[in-house]
């Protein structure tokens, strides 16, 4: 669990053999194996930490125990299937647990196959023999012992009824985590990783897809989309991932609630204000006050006019600090919450950041700027403005005068398209379930030089059409004006005007 490198990704790199241990428990349907002598001899910890001798077996027996308690609530009121079995794998087809000395290593989830990406496969679980490393002191012991089986019976039961993609081991890890403090909620070990310099509320700039250490602290998240959605859209998603990957996965259940990862990200941004000193256990994270305060950058606004111009990860989000002077000599504080949902940025290997610029002025003479609070007035421009999000936070109110709705229906962006052939001019579509359509554009004399042919739509948070600026022989369309006409499959008929200039 704490490897800076994610168990999972580790075991499909490199499979191991199973261990051969001294002596074995079956209990519950699940058989624990563990030394009694040596380096890798179980022990139940004192009251002073120190290791008891001789206490091998009921470190095994606490670790069955650990196990039916995990099954009652993971299996039993979360509603996932049972781990697969293994057939003669350790002995039987019951799932295996191996205590063994890792280290500062809590635990980690082996495959017993090399599985193809998607693919899906039986598998071991390895924890430590005494969890005397653990932090703080009092979750030393049978406190980490438990986290780490209700962390690693998730693994087992995601590799082998859902598939394991490994290059998205993000995902495994935030619900895995997320599990811990459900199936242990007084144990708090993901504490650790909120606290850490590498954590989601001190590094939020970071790809939500990014699968290193930061993926433990993103539990929260798990904590967001229970409260707010309910936890069975988490189980929703891993059924999906089936068939998918996670981030896609994620997506395809919200929108069957009529949300999508754009929209909860969004969301999420907001409830990760509302931590530390301003934390809200009503609206917000239940234990929210126990979180650190997100990481904001300041920066003073200078009269008239402060842009702000920072790159921001796909599907990470950046605070900004501003600092403004009122009359009177008083300062008022403006916090500037910038989301980047673009889900295909995020699906690459090594996720790009892209820029984007926020100014903001002391007075509202420009119409395209917008009450930011504090006395400010903001506007923002980005590539693409339909998968950004913002939040405008003063003291403990937030508004958002940016975001999925600032751009309406059928309004094409960019305006004027710079045709060269790839840059694209997109026009937004209202609502979250899938709509088809064929897109028409037409020159000024209104000869058809393009049609799509029923494409389908594709967006963050909401559905686009895109034209590339090319007629039908593939050239690139001249300097002028264009009609769009599009015909929608649910029989809406949207029309409009896009200017190109050809570079």
């Amino acid at each position: 669990m704490a490897s800076l490198t994610p168990e999972l990704q580790s075991a499909v790199r490199a499979l191991a053999l199973r261990p051969a241990l001294q002596t074995s428990i079956l209990r519950h349907g699940y058989r624990v194996h563990y030394d009694t002598t040596g380096s890798n001899a179980a022990a139940l910890l004192d009251a002073q930490g120190q290791r008891i001798p001789g206490t091998a077996t009921a470190f095994a027996e606490s670790t069955a125990a650990a196990l039916q308690a995990t099954e009652a609530v993971e299996i039993g009121e979360l509603g996932y299937p049972l781990p697969v079995q293994d057939g003669t794998e350790g002995g039987g087809p019951e799932p295996d647990i191996y205590i063994m000395e890792l280290g500062n290593a809590y635990g980690m989830t082996n495959a017993d196959n090399e599985i193809p990406a998607g693919g899906r496969s039986s598998s071991y679980i390895t924890i430590d023999n005494d969890f005397l490393f653990v932090r703080p002191v009092p979750n030393r012991g049978i406190p980490g012992l438990k986290v780490t089986i209700a962390h690693e019976f998730h693994h087992l039961i995601q590799i082998g009824n859902y598939g394991l993609w490994p290059d998205d081991v993000y995902y495994y890890e935030i619900t895995s985590t997320w599990l811990e403090d459900v199936v242990y909620t007084d144990v708090n070990d993901y504490y650790n990783y909120l606290r850490s310099d590498y954590s989601q509320l001190k590094s939020p700039n970071i790809a939500f897809t990014s699968s290193q250490l930061i993926a433990y602290s993103r539990a929260i998240w798990g904590h967001f989309i229970a409260k707010a959605y309910g936890s069975a859209m988490i189980r929703r998603s891993w059924e999906y991932i089936r068939d998918r990957r996670p981030l896609v996965a994620i997506d395809a259940a919200l929108r069957e609630e009529g949300s999508s990862f754009a929209n909860a990200l969004t969301e999420w941004a907001r409830w990760n204000y509302y931590t530390g000193s301003r934390s809200d256990s009503v609206n917000f994270y239940p234990e929210g006050r126990n979180y650190p305060e997100v990481v904001q950058v300041p920066r003073d606004f200078v009269a008239p006019l402060t842009s702000i111009s920072a790159s921001v990860d796909p599907t990470g989000t950046r605070y900004h600090q501003v600092m403004a002077s009122q009359s009177g000599g008083e300062t008022d504080t403006l916090t500037v919450a910038v989301v980047n949902c673009d889900l295909e940025g995020a699906g690459s290997v090594s996720p790009i950041p892209e820029p984007y610029t926020v100014s903001l002025r002391s007075d509202a003479s420009d119409p395209s700027f917008k009450d930011a609070g504090a006395g400010l007035y903001a506007n923002f421009s980005a590539g693409n403005p339909t998968v950004w999000s913002l939040w405008f936070f003063v003291g403990l109110g937030a508004r958002q005068p940016f975001g999925p709705g600032a751009l309406k229906e059928g309004t094409p962006f960019p305006n004027p398209l710079l045709a060269d052939g790839v840059s694209q001019v997109s026009i937004p579509i209202d609502g979250t379930l899938p709509v088809r359509g064929d897109l028409h554009v037409y020159d000024a004399s209104m000869n058809l030089i393009y049609v799509s042919g029923d494409s389908p739509s594709a967006g963050a948070f909401r559905q686009v059409f895109r034209w590339n600026g090319r007629s039908a022989d593939g050239r690139v369309a001249p300097s002028g004006v264009y009609v769009y006409h599009l015909s929608l499959s649910d029989g809406r008929t949207l029309t409009g005007k896009i200017a190109v200039i050809r570079r």
